[in-house]
């Protein structure tokens, strides 16, 4: 049942076409406006709609009325709904500009998919929650119709890769990156722990940090410790940032990861020899002039697999670092399915580890599977 109603306002008919197909195929109820004012005269004709609209994606680049415009009718008219803003290029005014107008979510194009569900799904949760509390007492319970589990989008990269995530509801804005560099491959993934607009903000801070590392050589050391700093910059308060940087160097067949507030598990490796298993941690950015990054390398050879575990909690928890008994069944799991796509190994790892995952409480847990060229 489609419970949930989006509103999505583009002038771009692929784009706007696109984004539709995505939230129609996960259940929602999706509407769509070529223009602002298009999408004005949509928010105020409620008795011509289907439903109320709960949430709204907005291309801030459109002619006759901008997104910023359009946010800026909205909010004096009075509607109060959650917003994510989709562009080609944000300038660090145009951000605080879109802060102020209380923004709940900020989207580069051109979208990737998955990343583009996960952060609707965000957004979706915070609309729902919203109605849940204008309702009357006696109403009847809402069900998300949200699925909480992605996939990484590195299919431009040419990797053969799988992603696994448990989402909790709990405020952060969760990030997954991955670019080709000369050498071979980076990736980040990363959580801004809040929901105010000023974790919105560090959140855009490190999406811009990742895009300008593309083009500078940066070790993984400088890389953590420049993330850091921009973290600490930009904060007028405390913010703690999970980060876990991934580095393949394609021709020296070897990887870096460096860990920050993310205890984690990894096993490299395929074939006749049990797979690897690493275990590390790190201090969260944003809390000490120089991150507690420990470094660890590995070697590898053309088509091992890379699988990683994490399950993401406060600084110094041993929360979702496997136990010995854990870990050798994770072996063999592995090493039963040799010979399967990395897809169909994750699937089946990831059913193994999920009566884990969470430990009866809520947390979020990411598994990562990747082919190493």
């Amino acid at each position: 049942m489609k419970t949930i109603h989006a509103l999505l306002v583009d002038d771009d008919k692929a784009a706007l076409e696109t984004m539709a197909m995505i939230l129609e195929m996960d259940d929602y109820l999706v509407s769509t406006a070529f223009s602002g004012q298009s999408a004005l005269e949509r928010l105020e004709n409620t008795e011509a709609a289907p439903a109320a609209v709960d949430f709204m994606v907005v291309d801030l680049d459109m002619t006759n009325l901008s997104g910023i415009e359009l946010l800026t009718e909205m909010r004096r008219r009075g509607h109060n709904i959650p917003v994510m803003v989709v562009t080609g290029f944000a300038s660090k005014n145009t951000v605080v500009e879109l802060l102020r107008h209380g923004v709940a979510d900020f989207l580069d194009k051109p979208i990737h998919v998955e990343e583009f569900r996960i952060r609707v799904h965000r957004i979706a949760n915070e609309a729902l929650r919203r109605r849940k509390e204008s309702a009357p007492t006696d109403a009847v319970p809402l069900a998300s119709p949200f699925r909480a589990s992605t996939v990484l989008d590195l299919g431009n990269l040419g990797l053969p890769y799988a992603l696994c995530r448990l989402l909790d509801e709990s405020p952060q804005n969760k990030l997954v990156m991955a670019c080709r560099k000369r050498f071979g491959y980076d990736i980040l993934m990363a959580d801004v722990s809040g929901a105010d607009s000023e974790s919105f903000y560090i959140s855009v801070l490190v999406k811009t940090f990742f895009d300008k590392a593309r083009t500078r050589e940066l070790s993984g050391r400088e890389f953590m410790r420049d993330l850091n700093q921009v973290v600490l910059a930009g904060a007028l308060k405390r913010h703690n940032v999970g980060a876990l940087f991934i580095r393949i160097y394609q021709a020296g067949r070897r990887i870096e990861i460096l860990p920050a507030g993310y205890p984690s598990q990894c096993f490299v490796g395929l074939g006749e020899a049990r797979p690897q298993l690493l275990t590390f941690s790190g201090s969260p950015l944003g809390t000490e002039s120089e991150p507690g990054c420990t470094l660890c390398e590995m070697p590898f050879n053309r088509g091992d697999r890379l699988f990683l575990y994490s399950q993401q909690e406060p600084p110094g928890s041993e929360v979702g670092i496997l136990n010995g008994q854990e870990a050798t069944r994770l072996q063999e799991c592995i090493l039963s399915h040799g010979l399967a796509s990395v897809d169909q190994m994750a699937e089946s790892i990831w059913r193994d580890l999920k009566p884990e995952a969470g430990h009866g409480r809520d947390q979020n847990a990411v598994l990562l599977g990747l082919e190493l060229p």
